[in-house]
């Protein structure tokens, strides 16, 4: 069985003072205790490349993953930085498993207001796996949402895979059959104004006709509350980070979770989520 994890890691490495130092040592803390085989990282430094990259490096070394392509891992870092409020994204994995050379595939520019990475990995006995790290446009992106939507359909869609993912925002995820899984507050809006929406409807409309599912809607369970815990949060409890599976992978999934400890509470504004799957089930 193998589990994957998204986490938005709250400014991991973007800030070098000592409270913030003690908060990263939490964030490692809390991905070693998970021991995830996969996991997705959102926002790490984005000023460029290098900072990215290096940020990757360093959470790997303290996780005891890996995030270097290749069977001997020493290719290409799995880590770009995004095109908005310098925020980067990337992807680790343990040792044992290892990313087919040349399959990254890194979306960022003027199409994506943060950015799309992902790389198939060789997950065990042969068997490979898309996995992909997103970060969402927030409210501000207003019609954005549903146009990146569109364009992480494309990427992701053609082939066996998952995407994890700080969606920014509660999405309603329809099942396999198309019905919506409600949850207790449903806000709903159709609109694009960002001032007044507050989960636009299309962009999830978009990722579930497309194939990207939400496996705890397809498996019935409810979605897991993210966010709300942090001393700052205005918004209240969300459901706002997910990993999407397109149609091939959903038969794989056996379970979801989320990382709910007072560690992960004190390391970020966000909790880990992730799934358990069989690759060998599709």
């Amino acid at each position: 069985m193998i589990t994957f994890l998204t986490y938005n890691a709250k400014d991991y490495r973007r800030h070098d003072t000592p409270d913030e130092r003690d908060r990263h040592r939490l964030v490692e803390q809390v991905i070693r205790d998970a021991a995830p085989d996969v996991i997705a990282v959102q926002e790490l430094p984005g000023h460029s490349d290098e900072h990215a990259e290096k940020a990757a490096l360093w959470l790997a070394e303290a996780t005891g993953m890996r995030c270097t392509l290749g069977p001997d891992y020493t290719g290409p870092v799995a880590a770009t930085p995004g095109g908005h409020d310098d925020l980067g994204l990337g992807l680790l994995w343990r040792p044992g498993i290892w990313a087919t050379p040349g399959s990254m595939r890194i979306h960022r520019g003027h199409q994506w207001w943060h950015a799309l990475i992902s790389v198939e990995l060789n997950v065990d006995d042969g068997h490979r796996v898309r996995h992909a790290c997103y970060h969402a446009p927030p409210r501000a992106g207003g019609p954005r949402r549903p146009d990146e939507a569109t364009l992480l359909a494309d990427a992701m869609t053609t082939s066996m895979g998952l995407v994890g993912a700080d969606w920014n925002n509660p999405y309603y995820y329809a099942d396999r059959d198309g019905r919506e899984l409600a949850w207790p507050q449903p806000w709903w809006d159709n609109r694009d104004d960002p001032d007044i929406a507050v989960a636009n409807r299309l962009a999830a409309q978009t990722l579930s006709h497309a194939g990207l599912h939400d496996p705890a809607v397809v498996l019935g369970q409810p979605r897991s509350i993210t966010t709300g815990h942090w001393p700052s949060e205005r918004n209240g409890p969300r459901p706002i980070d997910a990993i999407l599976a397109t149609r091939r992978m959903l038969d794989a999934i056996r379970h979801t979770v989320v990382i709910d400890t007072s560690i992960a509470r004190a390391a970020s504004d966000h909790l880990p989520v992730g799934v358990h799957y069989d690759p060998a089930a599709p």
